[in-house]
Parts: C-alpha cells; structure tokens; sequence
C-alpha cells in the first residue's frame, strides 16, 4: 500500500502549483488539505485485511505505468455507483483521462469528486500451476477538469503516442477532435495493489 509516496507526490504537486497555481488550483486544495489532516487520511482507508498478498509499490507503479486501461467508479445517480472501462495514462504520480465535454460520467464527477480507479493485470502461470495470478491495483482519489490548453494538449498527445498504431498523424487527430475532447487529472490519496492466486 502506497501510503509514503502521497505526501512525495503532493509535496511535488506543492512545488509545480507554485508555477501553475491557476492550472493546479483544485489539487493545491487537496495538498493543503492532506498536510492539515495527514493523520486523518492515515485512518480513512482501511488497510488490507490479506496483507501478505499486498504488493509492492514498485509492482503498483509497474502497472499503471503499463496497463491499457482500467475501470473509473463513481458516485453516479439515483445512489447507484457507475463504473466504466477507459483509457488513461500514468506518469510520475499522476493518472489522466479523457472525455467528451458532456455525459454520466462528467456530471458526477461535477457533483462529487472522489472517484476510485482499478487496473488488472493480464493473468499469467507459473510452470506446474494450473491458476492464474493477478496483480490488481486500487487508486482513490480526486479528479479536477484540465482547463489550461497548454496542458490539455500535451495529454492528449501522450494518449495518442499510447493508444494510436505507430505512423498515425496524431496532430491531425488532435486538430479535428481535440476541440470536444476535455482532460481529466486524477489527484491520488491511496493505492493498493494486491497479488491474487485464482484458486
């Protein structure tokens, strides 16, 4: 469980707000409020009740880092959480998404913002074992809306280099759709991974 690494990354995420503190404003908020209530976010996750299944924090990052996507859940209506698979991209602490302008997702989001984000690994076999193993990883957090076009774009690149075959023209793409596309920030509080045998 990734508990040491947040305040690494919100006191990274501090220094770049100091920068861009119009763009980071939201996840500014989210740094000062985690260094108030440290202790308190400590307590609000519970830990993993089958702790010698947890992995690692280099396996948890392994994974985001090259996952192809992963299952967004939020609170969603009428009570009813809603989880969707999407596409994404993880560098240094960060995870981002992308969307349409409008849709489920995107109001509920707007009307709370705590989101959590799973990604599974392919399973695989050891030599004489007849199960799968699978590395899961859990992310909770809390998404902001990309405003600054600058950013905007450098995502949607990256998710270009990631997704699109190699040759694709991915400026052209970018010029026809990325007017009604909108960048998503996940700011992370916790993660688990945990190591699963099917058997």
């Amino acid at each position: 469980m990734i508990r040491t690494s947040l305040p690494a990354i919100l006191d990274h995420r501090k220094r770049m707000h100091r920068k861009k503190a119009s763009d980071d404003f939201f996840c500014y908020l989210c740094w000062e409020y985690s260094s108030a209530l440290s202790h308190y976010h400590m307590e609000e996750f519970r830990p993993m009740r089958r702790y010698k299944q947890q992995a690692s924090d280099e396996a948890c990052v392994r994974l985001l880092e090259s996952a192809a996507r992963g299952i967004l859940a939020v609170h969603g209506e009428n009570g009813y959480p809603y989880a969707i698979p999407i596409n994404f991209i993880y560098r240094a602490g960060r995870i981002w998404f992308h969307c349409a302008k409008e849709g489920h997702k995107l109001d509920a989001i707007r009307k709370d913002d705590k989101v959590c984000f799973t990604v599974l690994s392919e399973p695989t076999k050891n030599p004489g074992e007849w199960w799968n193993n699978i590395l899961s990883v859990v992310v909770f957090g809390r998404i902001r809306e990309v405003t600054d076009k600058a950013e905007t774009d450098t995502i949607l690149r990256a998710l270009g280099e990631k997704y699109f075959p190699e040759g694709y023209d991915i400026e052209h793409d970018m010029q026809k759709n990325g007017p009604r596309a909108l960048v998503l920030e996940l700011c992370i509080e916790h993660i688990t991974g945990k190591h699963v045998k099917e058997k």
